[in-house]
């Protein structure tokens, strides 16, 4: 028999998945297409992280003193699963960010959710991670402040609600800070005052967006971001229709830990 390197390559790659004792294999999906996940090889536990797409801050109303609101963060959803369970594999969808108000008085667009099916099975999701809301107006003045947008709702008592946005600041006031979220992050509010600074977008797992301060300052942009990232948009205190910031991305984050089979 002859020996060649490709036949000792093949011998010693099959000799490292069977001796690979919990060797974890990282996967990554963002917002665009659809994604189909297979089950690697001698798979043992499959850990799955989903964030919602954060909400967009709403942009201020020029010259009425109505800050921009905040938007929410995406909700949080973590699943540890046999391997066995997902033999049939996976189709994967990660919601697209909520746009920022980009104009007077705008509001903003919501996040998308996050959701993981089994595969071929897409009218039925094994796993949702809700968008976050985008921020509101403040209509003129009622109410007197523009609202944050809602975060992602949880599902279940094992899952993360997504932090709040911010409420744009009143007259003479600081916009809110952003809701706390899964990491303990949040979007500051903006300060008020002659050159009044935005709200800024959340850090970290689910953290809500900050409100803008008095007057001319922009929104918060919404959250969802992930890790010690800050994947969310800032609002702007600068331009003609002070904008609110984007949210952040979601994502889906697939582990899997392989053993000997």
């Amino acid at each position: 028999m002859t020996v060649t390197a490709s036949s000792i390559n093949t011998a010693l790659e099959a000799l490292a998945d069977r001796t690979a004792v919990l060797a974890p294999k990282v996967q990554v999906y963002t917002p665009g297409a659809a994604h189909d996940w297979e089950l690697p090889a001698h798979a043992q536990w499959v850990e799955i992280v989903l964030v919602g797409g954060g909400g967009g801050g709403s942009a201020a109303e020029v010259g009425s003193g109505w800050a921009g609101a905040g938007g929410g963060s995406g909700a949080v959803v973590r699943r540890v699963l046999p391997a066995s369970q997902l033999a049939d594999g996976l189709r994967v969808e990660a919601g697209e960010a909520g746009t920022g108000g980009v104009y007077d008085g705008a509001g903003a667009s919501d996040g998308v959710q996050s959701t993981v099916y089994v595969a071929g099975e897409t009218y039925r999701a094994l796993l949702v991670a809700d968008g976050g809301r985008g921020g509101a107006v403040a209509n003129a003045g009622v109410p007197a402040v523009a609202a944050g947008g809602a975060g992602g709702a949880a599902t279940t008592t094992a899952d993360h609600s997504g932090g709040d946005g911010g409420d744009g600041g009143a007259a003479g006031e600081d916009g809110e800070d952003g809701g706390y979220g899964y990491m303990t992050g949040y979007g500051r509010g903006g300060t008020f005052g002659f050159d009044d600074s935005p709200g800024l977008g959340g850090y970290g797992y689910g953290a809500g967006g900050g409100g803008g301060g008095h007057y001319v300052s922009g929104s918060g942009g919404g959250a969802g971001g992930y890790g010690t990232a800050k994947l969310a948009g800032d609002g702007s205190g600068l331009g003609v229709a002070f904008p609110g910031g984007d949210g952040a991305p979601g994502v889906v984050i697939i582990t899997t830990w392989r053993g000997p089979s």
